[in-house]
């Protein structure tokens, strides 16, 4: 790996970061938290820690940090909640951008990109997204767990095999 690539992936991980924690730090305001820097500091981290035990052969370090850094989001969380529920959308936040930063260690930029867009996204989104599930009812649950069933778990074990003697053979179950 060259110098370039190593600035690249650190830099795709720091971005990553600010992006997340742009997102969290507008949401939440004058509440505190943590917002671009902090976010951006863990997605840093993740990165550190994947680079330097893939460098040196210690593949658990990446594990430990990640232990360490859950312990002080969750503390941080219990400070926080003392008063009244908050939430944990920006704790979870913080340990997916650590994982980013881990991917970017990784080479993995295009998954993280992926990943950390998605999740602004549904951050950014959360107003509409609390307005569509107040107006979801169970009648709708149900029709989209009927469609997943049958899509995700049923339609792939259905063979893709033309069934019925030749030239007739036009039957296929999974086309059905």
């Amino acid at each position: 790996m060259d110098d370039t690539d190593l600035a690249l992936r650190f830099t795709v991980a720091l971005g990553l970061g600010v992006l997340l924690g742009l997102e969290r730090e507008r949401t939440k305001g004058e509440e505190g938290g943590a917002g671009v820097r902090t976010l951006a500091l863990i997605a840093l981290g993740g990165a550190i820690s994947g680079y330097i035990g893939d460098r040196l052969g210690l593949q658990w370090l990446a594990l430990a940090v990640f232990v360490a850094m859950a312990t002080l989001i969750i503390s941080m969380y219990v400070m926080t909640s003392k008063g009244e529920y908050t939430g944990i959308t920006t704790e979870v936040s913080a340990l997916l951008a650590f994982l980013l930063g881990l991917l970017c260690a990784y080479g993995q930029l295009q998954l993280a990109g992926w990943i950390g867009v998605a999740m602004a996204l549904l951050l950014a989104l959360k107003g509409w997204l609390h307005w569509l599930a107040g107006r979801v009812n169970t009648a709708d649950v149900e029709a989209t767990l009927k469609f997943a069933i049958v899509t995700l778990i049923i339609l792939p074990l259905v063979p893709d095999a033309n069934y019925g003697p030749p030239p007739l053979d036009v039957v296929n179950p999974y086309k059905i």
